[in-house]
């Protein structure tokens, strides 16, 4: 530098200056010798890459905060805080992108009407320190220039939406806090989604908690598509064909909009008429199938219901000369009289219900066909256990002499599992049913 101060006037292939080089590497002992050419009448270079300047790059060095290297690059050129790089940032943005609070205080000070400037897609700083969860940043940008709250991206969103789409809860409290920013609370963008809209269009469940809690919220607000936010959350749920969250429903109230409800009433009417109806390329052989379907059904529940009475009535082993059952005090028999007994039940109940569904307390358990599966795998788990039943008690025990003891053993055990894991599973069903209607009635 002593021997030709114009070296720090030259930029590199990729246009970066000796300056904005010593500044990014964070050595602020070169930055302050290289800034010594303005002694001797040389203004350096303070170009970087895809627009950058040394303020740019100056602003996001956190080693540099305490080396007082942004605010003498200030003093030197103080047209370094309104320059804009490849899209559209100006040093503040950065130092609020980064939460630079030293930074961004020197900046307004300097000039604080940089915070006016907009990016390509017409982020102010504030929306960027929203975005980023800098809310020290924020006040400071409010502080200098309160207007700056009042501006507005391409999209039309304040500075809460952009918390939002950042997911930054706090700085949306930190917003709910202020009064000066109460109008933010409701303002819609140009698609005239609020808040509110966004935080359920994103699913941040705990920013939603938050808006709702706030009384100022209008939770019955409607967007241009005549959506409240409360319909696009149902809507996200049917799609998804998910449980829907019943706290986050208390929490938005009773605010469905006429679009869900239209669109509901729609779907429930068309699912009878669509089923009913022929698919693109249903063949009529298909077609026919599916027709004699029930009277299939209807024949099958028919059968077990019978076989089973007909059990029941001539129970295996027989009767005694006094008329009671041979195999009353066998535990095999005592099983195939409850499993003969549900397998008859379910088929009666299959057999009354074959044209609609079957509800228990208005709550549709299962179909027709579900209920002839439960019967049969009940029909094989008796069947089983009768078999069980009749065969001597040493052949159960030690079956290792008669091999066809043995896998009679074997099959006896699993038609027993299989039949307690059916009934474990419409058990289950039911009361999963029950809970869902005493959910949705809170």
């Amino acid at each position: 530098m002593e021997a030709d101060p114009q070296l720090c006037c030259f930029t590199n292939k990729a246009n970066e200056s000796p300056l904005f080089l010593a500044v990014r590497k964070g050595t602020p002992s070169i930055v302050h010798c290289i800034l010594k050419a303005y002694e001797s009448g040389v203004s350096p270079s303070f170009q970087g890459t895809n627009g950058l300047t040394a303020l740019h790059a100056a602003v996001t060095q956190e080693q540099l905060k305490d080396k007082g290297v942004v605010e003498i690059l200030v003093s030197k050129n103080r047209h370094l805080i309104k320059e804009v790089d490849a899209i559209g940032w100006t040093p503040l943005h950065y130092a609020a992108f980064t939460g630079n609070v030293e930074a961004t205080q020197l900046l307004m000070e300097s000039d604080s009407s940089a915070s006016y400037i907009l990016d390509l897609s017409e982020m102010s700083a504030l929306h960027v320190a929203a975005y980023a969860g800098h809310t020290k940043v924020m006040e400071e940008l409010i502080r200098y220039q309160p207007d700056t709250c009042d501006l507005l991206n391409s999209k039309g969103q304040t500075v809460l939406h952009s918390a939002i789409l950042g997911g930054q809860g706090k700085v949306v409290e930190y917003i709910l806090r202020k009064p000066k920013l109460t109008g933010l609370i409701n303002e819609a963008d140009e698609d005239g989604n609020s808040p509110l809209h966004i935080a359920v269009m994103y699913k941040e469940v705990d920013i939603i908690s938050i808006l709702t809690a706030d009384h100022r919220v209008d939770k019955a607000a409607v967007n241009k598509k005549f959506s409240t936010a409360i319909d696009i959350f149902l809507g996200q749920k049917s799609k998804e064909q998910g449980t829907i969250d019943s706290t986050v429903l208390r929490q938005f109230g009773s605010c469905v909009g006429d679009p869900f409800l239209q669109q509901k009433i729609s779907d429930d009417f068309n699912k009878p008429e669509t089923s009913e109806k022929d698919t693109p390329g249903t063949s009529a052989i298909e077609h026919k199938r599916q027709k004699s379907l029930p009277n299939f059904n209807l024949v099958v529940t028919t059968l077990i219901a019978t076989v089973t009475f007909t059990a029941a009535i001539t129970p295996p082993g027989g009767f005694k000369s006094d008329g009671k059952l041979v195999l009353s005090e066998d535990p095999f028999f005592q099983v195939f009289q409850i499993f003969n007994l549900g397998s008859f039940m379910i088929a009666m109940l299959a057999i009354c219900s074959e044209s609609t569904l079957t509800r228990l307390l208005s709550i549709q358990i299962t179909t027709p066909a579900v209920l002839i599966q439960y019967s049969i795998v009940a029909l094989l788990a008796a069947f089983m256990s009768a078999t069980m039943a009749v065969t001597p008690k040493h052949q159960r025990i030690f079956p290792r002499k008669n091999p066809f003891a043995f896998l009679f053993c074997i099959i006896g055990t699993l038609g027993l599992v299989l039949a307690l894991i059916a009934a474990y599973w419409c058990f289950g069903t039911i009361i999963q049913k029950l809970r869902e209607k005493h959910m949705s009635r809170r």
